[in-house]
């Protein structure tokens, strides 16, 4: 074996030192950024937040807005349960009409500045138009109203755009929640935004928004892709005039210059070989154009509206259908009428995930049956707003008060009461007094324990006992 000389053991310890010195400058760097103090801000009850996977979410007590070490922000509540808001996000109330924003946000102006926002940034009044992108393609809109331009959409203080790679839009605020496959244009105030482009106009200023940050949309223009494909056709016209000019001259010289036999196979106004009564006529045999095209879903509590179009002039489509797959079971076909432009899935869960294709067959030359999915999207249905509280609790009694989302009334259930684990008590809801705006209050007598437990059970909705995972506590101190 060969021994390591001096210079060898130095160089290893040298190497080795400084090994050490990168995992020590490692291990600060990480300690330095937990020991940094955290961004945190109160917010209240009754407002609405923004969730990475942008769904509103309104809250039903006061919590904290908080940034963590990955930048994302996370509200929490009392109860332990927390959101992540992603790294730049708004929370609204609807009541005072203020919006807050959180991160680093870029507010563009009319004539193409930008200001870079960070932290916390309020806007007292969103019924102005202004606008921000939040990240790559997200933008946020205020206005009094925001519009198309054929008034087809409307929102009112604030709209949340999310546009997918395809430059299909995603619309959100607190009383919408909508995917459509159109290519729109919004309008607020003076300003309109292409949203498929990401182009703001403001008069005759456009300002490309891609170049912000960039952009990972992959959307083109038709226009430009129709220009192009002129320009293509303009071009092989001209190769065929060129073409069929030499070709002319070639049978000028044939006619002209060598074989005068009547016989001959050049033939002027015609193809070669055929009469022209025997010609036939391609355009006459060309199919009618026909289209399948999911137009946009709107999501309510357990419903979604969706929109479609079918053009089928020649009836060629056998038939034509959604597939609705809820992520957790195997997914369902529902047959569609292609007279119809809507239809309403119903009995869904609340804010759950669910995966919505088009699709058709048609039959082939050898009359087999072909499927084919057209369009899918990725729609979330929306939360129901119930809340239930522990009012008061006195030596031997327990207070609270229960309240339930019209859109999304229970026929029935039970309050129960648990301490420590065991089921002390329990009460009809009154569901009409719990869907008031003073809600179902009463109280509970009870032997006092660690931990105390209200929660809904046994809750039917449209003929079926569902879970309703609402419920709160009280820990003795």
């Amino acid at each position: 074996m060969r021994k390591l000389t001096f210079k060898n053991k130095a160089s290893f310890s040298f190497f080795g030192l400084i090994v050490i010195f990168i995992v020590a400058l490692i291990l600060f760097a990480i300690y330095t950024v937990l020991q940094m103090p955290r961004k945190e801000y109160s917010v209240d009850s009754n407002v609405y937040a923004c969730s990475s996977d942008y769904q509103m979410i309104q809250t039903t007590s006061a919590g904290t807005l908080t940034q963590r070490w990955d930048q994302n922000y996370y509200l929490k509540f009392a109860d332990e349960k927390s959101y992540n808001l992603s790294k730049t996000t708004f929370i609204y109330d609807a009541v005072t009409k203020k919006l807050s924003l959180y991160g680093k946000i870029a507010q563009v102006f009319s004539d193409g500045k930008v200001n870079i926002l960070k932290d916390e940034t309020v806007i007292k009044n969103p019924t102005l138009p202004y606008f921000y992108k939040l990240a790559d393609r997200k933008y946020l809109i205020t206005g009094r109203t925001i519009t198309t331009e054929d008034n087809s959409f409307k929102a009112e203080n604030f709209l949340l755009v999310v546009i997918d790679k395809a430059g299909k839009p995603m619309l959100i605020n607190d009383k919408i929640n909508v995917k459509t496959v159109d290519t729109l244009k919004l309008i607020s105030g003076s300003f309109t935004f292409d949203v498929a482009n990401e182009k703001l106009i403001y008069k005759e200023n456009e300002i490309d928004l891609k170049k912000i940050s960039g952009s990972t949309n992959t959307y083109k223009d038709k226009v430009e892709e129709d220009s192009k494909e002129e320009d293509n056709d303009s071009n092989k016209d001209e190769n065929n005039q060129n073409n069929n000019a030499n070709t002319n001259n070639s049978n000028n010289n044939v006619n002209n210059g060598g074989n005068n036999n009547q016989n001959s196979n050049v033939i002027q106004g015609g193809i070669s070989g055929l009469p022209d009564d025997e010609i036939e006529n391609d355009a006459n045999n060309e199919p009618l154009y026909k289209s399948v095209s999911l137009r946009g879903i709107t999501a309510g509590v357990d419903y979604l509206d969706i929109s479609y179009l079918v053009i089928d002039p020649e009836n060629k489509y056998q038939s034509v259908y959604l597939v609705v797959d809820d992520l957790d079971t195997d997914p369902i076909k529902i047959q569609l009428n292609k007279g119809a432009t809507n239809y309403r899935l119903s009995s869904l869960i609340p804010n759950h995930t669910y995966k919505i294709t088009l699709a058709y067959t048609v039959l082939s030359d050898s009359n087999d049956i072909i499927e084919n999915y057209e369009d899918t999207m990725l729609i979330r249905t929306k939360n129901y707003n119930a809340s239930l509280k522990i009012e008061k609790v006195t030596k031997d009694k327990v207070y609270y008060n229960l309240k339930l989302d019209s859109t999304y009334a229970l026929e029935s259930g039970k309050l129960v009461l648990y301490v420590d684990g065991n089921k002390e008590n329990e009460v009809d809801i009154d569901i009409n007094k719990a869907l008031s705006s003073d809600g179902f209050k009463g109280s509970f007598t009870y032997n006092k324990g660690y931990m105390t437990i209200l929660k809904v059970e046994q809750a039917m909705h449209n003929g079926n006992l569902i879970e309703f995972p609402l419920e709160t506590k009280f820990i003795e101190r």
